[in-house]
């Protein structure tokens, strides 16, 4: 699946086509098509109006701004054909691109890896460095204790 955004670069669509579908709202489904690539739908936003979206915007972002962030993500909803097919979506998520004007969320801050001082914690790291611990390790991980598994990795034991 692609973002709205996404489709619209695959597809080589620019210009004020491109802003007529990405930075409007869309009342109508519209069909995308390409030569090579064959025929896409793009859905409707019907639900969304511009009067609403100016009075709940803030810091100055308008509609269009709001339409450029939606587009430019992919969303899922569970539906009975997704259950039937043993597909469970769980969240929204952003194609991989540099950070956009209007995004309203600025980029985190690079983090400092962690660095493990404390004794028993040098000491903990060597045993599970050995073949038998790790492989008796992943094993508890996976059936047994899971919280504990992801603690250890998100810690920097495995």
């Amino acid at each position: 699946m692609l973002s709205t955004s996404a489709l619209l670069d695959l597809f080589e669509v620019t210009g004020s086509e491109r802003d007529r579908i990405e930075a409007m709202r869309r009342p109508e489904t519209v069909v995308l098509e390409h030569p090579r690539l064959g025929r896409a739908v793009v859905r409707d936003q019907k639900p969304m109006d511009d009067r609403s979206l100016r009075r709940c915007l803030q810091d100055g972002l308008g509609p269009e701004d709001w339409c450029r962030l939606l587009n430019g993500r992919v969303f899922f909803w569970l539906s009975r054909e997704l259950q039937a097919r043993d597909i469970e979506p769980l969240a929204a998520i952003g194609r991989t691109q540099p950070q956009r004007p209007y995004d309203v969320r600025l980029p985190p801050a690079p983090k400092t890896p962690r660095q493990i001082k404390e004794p028993w914690c040098i000491e903990m790291k060597a045993k599970l460095a050995t073949e038998d611990a790790n492989a008796h390790d992943k094993r508890r991980k996976h059936n047994v204790e899971p919280v504990f598994g992801i603690s250890k990795n998100a810690m920097g034991f495995i």
